[in-house]
């Protein structure tokens, strides 16, 4: 259904996605080449619990938002309970320190999964299967994907790093909560600085 759906919003069928590149392991030197494509991925198993479409296009934001408004509607309109996410992934050569998805160059994934599922269940699954207390648990973010970690899994310790996609940020800062992080610093430097913000991790060595 995803497919056809993507067909009829985007004008072409997802092909699928590429083979990693031999040097890095890694397809986005791959997709880094292609200026525009929607290409699908599906979950290694034999039962797919993971279906995602990969999108880059002249207007990637406005072609996500509308894939994303149709495929709810769909799955709305043939009773199918399907939890849905978008997230952005630079394909540039190096890491820039910006807002992921704030490029039109950025592709977007649109993940859908079974309606029960997501990153909050996970978060909840992991942390009752190895015994931790929501307090003793952090988890940390860049992307909308992440929304239900911080805000349907429970009272974990959330660090949003720096460099987080705009939607997420947003979210914080419309519902602030006492055991969120906004982090100053980009990817692993902001997990650093938001163990250290939640004293468990030592300060940081003072400069000489």
């Amino acid at each position: 259904m995803a497919a056809a759906v993507a067909k009829a919003e985007l004008g072409q069928e997802p092909g699928p996605a590429p083979d990693p590149d031999p040097e890095t392991g890694s397809t986005r030197p791959v997709l880094a080449k292609l200026e525009e494509f929607v290409l699908e991925q599906r979950a290694d198993s034999s039962t797919t619990l993971r279906y995602t479409i990969l999108l880059r296009s002249a207007d990637t934001r406005a072609d996500a938002a509308r894939l994303l408004a149709a495929l709810e509607a769909a799955f709305k309109q043939a009773g199918i309970a399907v939890h849905m996410d978008q997230s952005w992934v630079q394909l540039g050569d190096a890491h820039e320190n910006r807002a992921t998805g704030s490029a039109a160059t950025d592709m977007c994934l649109t993940d859908m999964l079974p309606g029960n599922a997501g990153k909050g269940a996970a978060t909840r699954w992991v942390r009752e299967r190895l015994g931790f207390a929501e307090k003793r648990t952090v988890v940390a973010g860049d992307g909308a994907n992440d929304l239900p970690m911080f805000f349907d899994a429970g009272q974990e310790r959330g660090i949003i790093v720096g460099n987080a996609e705009e939607r997420l940020v947003e979210a914080h800062r419309e519902r602030p909560r006492p055991q969120h992080y906004l982090a100053e610093g980009f990817a692993a430097d902001a997990i650093v600085e938001g163990l250290r913000h939640f004293g468990l991790a030592p300060a940081a060595p003072a400069k000489l």
